[in-house]
């Protein structure tokens, strides 16, 4: 069994720390802040440019989809409100994070063959879909988003096993899917500076 390490940061920690994100991240990463207006985004953009440049330490690279990846080393980002998460392995990855709130029932029918009323259900069956379609490498560019799979635990997609987890963290949810048929441990770790 493989432990995956799910890298947090907080916004908070981002705009304490300013200076350091803005001198440490790469050139592309700063032109990128600099052309979001809101403070949150780019705050959320520093920090993501942070595990890039930390872990990753290659030249990243975009597919057709915008899904960044690099010759050295499966990653994948995501954020939502106050967070950024970064994972890292040795095979392909999707994670996403997303801050339980309302739903539209226009949302949920669009996922999903029914609506779903109870927030925190629907925000754990959309982080799995997503984590899902990160790992993959299209995100939600795909033809039926309904026929995508939200369930814990080893499953078949497009032919391709992958396993999937999800937990609850504060009041987000957070989903890892590895391209494997291996279960797996999740070690979350908060970067502080």
């Amino acid at each position: 069994m493989n432990k995956i390490n799910v890298r947090l940061l907080s916004k908070d920690v981002i705009k304490k720390n300013l200076y350091f994100f803005l001198n440490y991240v790469s050139k592309d990463r700063l032109t990128k802040y600099y052309k979001y207006k809101n403070e949150a985004d780019k705050l959320l953009t520093l920090g993501s440019g942070y595990f890039i440049k930390k872990y990753v330490n290659g030249n990243i690279f975009y597919n057709k989809y915008n899904k960044p990846y690099s010759d050295n080393v499966y990653f994948n980002i995501s954020h939502s409100f106050d967070y950024v998460v970064f994972i890292n392995c040795d095979k392909e990855c999707g994670i996403d994070i997303e801050k339980i709130t309302s739903s539209s029932p226009d949302m949920s029918l669009y996922m999903f063959d029914e609506i779903i009323k109870d927030d925190k259900d629907f925000c754990y069956h959309f982080t799995l879909k997503e984590a899902l379609l990160k790992c993959v490498g299209t995100g939600f560019c795909v033809s039926n988003v309904k026929e995508v799979i939200s369930k814990e635990g080893l499953i078949n997609y497009q032919n391709n096993n992958y396993y999937l987890k999800s937990f609850l963290w504060n009041d987000y949810y957070i989903s890892i899917c590895i391209n494997s048929d291996e279960n797996f441990d999740i070690n979350i770790i908060e970067e502080l500076l």
